[in-house]
């Protein structure tokens, strides 16, 4: 089964989750939070 197009991006995709939840801890914006949880299950969803 071939990869989809969003499982080459994942890794950066959680990088990029885990600096965002570095910098959301000290300057709580939810929305930037959630904009990476949707692209972080997107990915996912592409990966099959």
């Amino acid at each position: 089964m071939p990869d989809g197009p969003g499982c080459s991006g994942l890794p950066q995709v959680v990088k990029a989750e885990n600096r965002a939840a570095r910098w959301w801890r000290e300057r709580p914006l939810w929305r930037s939070y959630q904009v990476v949880r949707s692209r972080r299950r997107k990915a996912r969803k592409a990966c099959g």
